[in-house]
């Protein structure tokens, strides 16, 4: 039986991702492994990364002694030496979309105009909570135990086949999950609606070790 990390930083999939493990799998999230964060209850934040606006009430390895054979948690961790001994799926995201998804969250849902734009050009400039964690998940790349998915292709069926496989479990089809919960839209890049020269430029300056 396993026992799954499922990480990567805020606003990069992995709400979709768990639906995909927990729905398409059978994996259920660790509720005695659950962090704490005001208003989400099911993300483990670890306070040594720094960032985010989270507040973790409870240590990780308490988190992991909780967990039992055949559970996941849904985590922002960086790689770390506690968890050697699990297995990982972490999800990487384009960092532009990342900031757009974070400056939504923060600011509303309204589509984008050019107050908007202008709004979020202030909001890349002067918010870099983010930078931290985007660039921590990036480990997971070089990691033994970590399987590593991009968020524009959570639900191809390529991708769907590599989560099997590392779970030593038979592909699914995933088509119905696509779309699903609460902050998975269908589609994945909107980043060039939002984006405009003075954002682009700025972004590459302040994000370009990314």
């Amino acid at each position: 039986m396993v026992r799954l990390i499922a990480t990567g930083a805020p606003k990069s999939g992995t709400t979709a991702r768990a639906i995909l493990i927990e729905t398409g799998f059978g994996i259920p999230r660790s509720h005695g492994a659950l962090g704490q964060r005001a208003g989400v209850g099911d993300v483990w934040i670890t306070l040594d990364e720094g960032v985010c606006d989270g507040k973790l009430v409870r240590p990780l390895a308490e988190g992991l002694a909780q967990m039992k054979e055949g559970e996941m948690m849904q985590a922002h961790i960086a790689p770390r030496p506690e968890l050697d001994g699990y297995k990982v799926i972490a999800i990487l995201r384009d960092p532009r979309d990342n900031v757009v998804s974070w400056f939504r969250a923060k600011r509303g849902n309204e589509p984008p105009n050019a107050k908007r734009r202008q709004a979020l050009r202030r909001f890349v400039e002067r918010d870099q909570r983010l930078m931290p964690w985007i660039k921590s998940m990036r480990r997971w790349q070089r990691h033994p135990n970590a399987l590593v998915v991009q968020y524009d292709s959570l639900f191809a069926p390529e991708t769907v086949a590599r989560i099997a496989a590392f779970l030593d479990r038979p592909t699914i089809n995933a088509d119905h999950l696509y779309g699903t919960g609460p902050t998975w839209s269908g589609a994945p890049s909107d980043w060039r609606e939002w984006f405009d020269a003075g954002t682009a430029q700025l972004f590459e300056s302040k994000w370009k070790h990314v």
